[in-house]
């Protein structure tokens, strides 16, 4: 690998760094934690840390893993110390609103910056809960539209270095697909939490609450900052997402108040299908 500057050594950050030091690359990272940037010199992850992300970019390549809502003010600051040789990646969630915040800020390093998602992580956050083999056999989505191809393969070997495969697909597509399979659950999620915890009595709920809550609920403790920015960014769909699963509940109720059993049945069988069937892929 050529040398790597992280900028947010959080789950993402951190998981890359330890992936791409692993797999031979010079890394330096960029945190505005000091304690983080501490942890991550002692693990030997990185060979430097610093507090401007502007101090990483002697690297080849830049790997941006901050929340949605950072990204611009990154851009921002790294767009001067660029070489026109750079070639700039993120791990975001959203493509679009970074797509436009790099041609607002990157100049003419835009061409140079890959947009890309790797499918993996989990509830956890920061330095603490990277792990060097959270990319492994994961899905690395990039979108190439109107970006250099010598930047697109480089990019896409980075990924393939720390164990991810890749696919490429255009930010709308990503977006809308995400909303679906990624946004929404989380925003449930937290939802359903939400609503117990404004109970005046939720300690009593919660007392009860066994494996079927926890399941339904672990993504609930992903970081709020993280999510926030997702949800704003991708509005629209994420949006769009509520109004179809809102037509469901409304299916669902109006069968309870019904005491329609055949449509509860018809529901849940299929839903019960499905889902066993997409288990099933994981599992090959």
């Amino acid at each position: 690998m050529r040398s790597v500057g992280v900028i947010g050594l959080g789950l993402i950050g951190g998981s890359f760094a330890r992936a791409a030091t692993a797999a031979g690359a010079t890394v330096v990272g960029a945190d505005s934690c000091a304690q983080t940037r501490r942890a991550a010199l002692e693990a030997g992850v990185v060979r430097a840390a610093y507090d401007s992300p502007s101090a990483v970019c002697g690297a080849d390549d830049i790997f941006i893993a901050v929340p949605v809502g950072s990204v611009e003010s990154i851009f921002a600051d790294i767009a001067d110390a660029l070489s026109p040789t750079s070639v700039i990646f993120d791990g975001g969630s959203c493509k679009r609103s970074v797509i436009s915040k790099a041609a607002e800020q990157l100049g003419d390093n835009r061409r140079r910056f890959v947009p890309s998602h790797p499918i993996a992580g989990n509830e956890n956050s920061g330095f603490s809960a990277s792990n060097v083999d959270l990319f492994k056999n994961c899905w690395a989505v990039l979108c190439t539209d109107g970006v250099d191809e010598e930047a697109v393969q480089v990019v896409s070997l980075a990924w393939q270095q720390v164990g991810a495969n890749t696919v490429n697909m255009s930010a709308a597509e990503h977006d809308d697909i995400f909303a679906v399979v990624s946004h929404l659950p989380h925003l449930l999620s937290y939802a359903l939490v939400e609503s117990i915890r404004t109970r005046p009595d939720s300690a009593r709920y919660l007392h009860y609450a066994a494996s079927g809550f926890r399941d339904f609920t672990r993504v609930a403790s992903s970081h709020p900052i993280m999510w926030r920015d997702i949800c704003l960014a991708n509005a629209d769909n994420l949006l769009a997402s509520l109004v179809r699963f809102r037509e469901e509940l409304d299916t669902l109720e109006g069968a309870i108040k019904d005491g329609n059993s055949v449509l509860l049945y018809e529901r849940f069988a299929s839903a019960r299908q499905l889902r066993r069937d997409w288990a099933a892929t994981l599992e090959d």
